[in-house]
């Protein structure tokens, strides 16, 4: 079904859409896809002898995935690019661009593999994949990749990128956001690639980046009448939030913090994290009158008011810190008594969301940040046309017959008052009852022809009153 229509349905009335909500079922199925978001910080780095194999390869026992979202952050740190929100393309990005698509034997391009692996998943993609488009802004650099398999299957609409800075005075692009959303059958996504605020001592303002980027990253639509549009971002079924997040962990020094991962105890690590320290229930080891975690407690219980984030969701973190390294070596830079920590992210909010694979990429060695990469299955809605139709013209019918069953009914006991003959000075009262005969409440009113009032000899009371359903009134 054309999701402009089925959108265009759905919002007409909110009491048509929550009724059409609850019988989904009738009118829609529920497709499955396999979803691959990739983040790294290259730190201005490249290296044309690189393979990204291991980073982009599905998990062990799935195919390919149908769609491939890849997110840089500091691609380019040229800072004439930064200060100008540069939103062209650069050598960089380029040579990044070709080290993903000659990758894994050109899957992402054309696939040129012969191996039996190789060949199915060639088949599986529909004979490989094609750039649905790019968004950038100075560093940033987010690319989404689609199977031929799926742009054959599916309606891919509305596509629509934007960019946020959240940099100096929120206008330089060296920090903020880049994000891309569309339509797949008649599902709403949104990717959404960040570079937040560093810094260890920099969380509050983390937290109004993250504010920024949500309340301005808008996406303009059509709409059927050609009329400009905006989605924000929870509008979507689906968001996925990712890149150096920058969030640090706070309340372990840094010997505490190399032994927990030479154990790779990384549950510890994740209890004294800004992002997952749980909402109202501090770890017991950290006490406010320590001076030593004052600050860190101080951070807690801002993380308690759960101001960013909300509803968003995580994978378990089973792999170590992501940030910082030594360039070239898998050794911590510790030498300004730097923590090490988990800012590299990929979190997610919508319904019919399993994550089958969260992991960071250790044997690259070319940043300070290590890759991380995720591996989704997502529930897409495809409409049908016809059962839609049908759902909502019954949905329709019966709003039509709830809102008759509201109007208000009343029975009269008499249509005319006759007084008959009255003499002079005579008082003649005559009653009518008023019967509520309908499903709600009613109110009335007695009018008269013309601006005069009722002639004076006339009196009627009560004027106007409200009858509550299944009673009656006497006049």
């Amino acid at each position: 079904m054309p999701d402009a229509i089925f959108r265009a349905r759905m919002s007409a009335d909110p009491i048509v859409r929550s009724k059409l909500e609850e019988d989904e079922a009738a009118y829609c199925t529920w497709k499955t896809l396999n979803l691959f978001i990739g983040s790294w910080n290259v730190n201005g780095r490249q290296d044309s002898l690189l393979r990204l194999d291991s980073w982009i390869r599905p998990p062990s026992g799935h195919p390919p995935a149908d769609i491939y979202v890849f997110g840089f952050q500091e691609l380019d740190l040229n800072l004439a690019g930064m200060a100008m929100n540069k939103q062209s393309a650069s050598p960089f990005e380029s040579k990044w661009l070709w080290l993903l698509e000659t990758s894994m034997e050109g899957l992402l391009s054309l696939p040129s593999g012969h191996s039996v692996t190789m060949r199915r998943w060639t088949k599986r993609s529909g004979g490989g994949f094609k750039r649905l488009s790019i968004v950038r802004l100075a560093g940033l650099l987010l690319v989404v990749y689609v199977s031929n398999r799926l742009s054959q299957q599916a309606i891919i609409s509305d596509i629509a990128v934007q960019s946020v800075p959240t940099g100096m005075f929120n206008l330089m692009g060296n920090k903020g956001a880049v994000g891309l959303r569309l339509t797949v059958y008649n599902h709403s996504l949104c990717f959404l690639n960040c570079h937040l605020a560093a810094g260890p001592a920099s969380c509050e303002r983390r937290n109004q980046d993250y504010g920024e980027i949500m309340r301005k990253m808008m996406f303009e639509r059509r709409s059927l009448q050609e009329v400009p549009q905006y989605s924000l971002v929870n509008d979507h079924d689906q968001v996925f939030l990712f890149g150096d997040l920058n969030y640090r962990l706070i309340g372990l020094d840094v010997n505490e913090n190399l032994a927990a991962i030479a154990r790779k105890d990384f549950g510890l690590l994740v209890k004294f994290d800004e992002v997952d320290i749980p909402a109202s229930n501090p770890p017991p080891w950290l006490s406010p009158s320590s001076p030593s975690t004052a600050f860190s407690f101080q951070l807690l219980q801002q993380q308690a008011q759960r101001r960013v984030l909300q509803d968003f969701s995580e994978g378990k973190i089973t792999f170590p810190p992501t940030y910082k390294f030594d360039l070239t070596s898998n050794s911590y830079y510790i030498a300004d008594g730097r923590v090490p920590s988990y800012c590299d992210r990929i979190l997610w909010k919508g319904k019919y969301v399993d994550q089958l694979l969260y992991q960071s990429h250790d044997d690259f060695c070319l940043s300070d940040h290590k890759p991380v990469s995720a591996y989704f299955k997502i529930g897409a809605r495809c409409v049908s046309q016809q059962l839609f139709m049908r759902a909502y013209e019954a949905v329709i019918r019966s709003q039509d017959l709830f809102y008759n069953m509201l109007l208000p009914q009343a029975s009269l006991s008499s249509q005319e008052v006759d007084f008959g003959p009255i003499q002079f000075e005579d008082i003649h009262t005559q009653t009518i009852r008023l019967t509520n005969t309908g499903h709600s409440s009613l109110e009335f009113a007695f009018t008269q022809e013309g601006p005069a009032a009722f002639p004076p000899w006339l009196h009627v009371a009560p004027l106007n009153h409200r009858v509550e359903k299944d009673y009656l009134k006497t006049h």
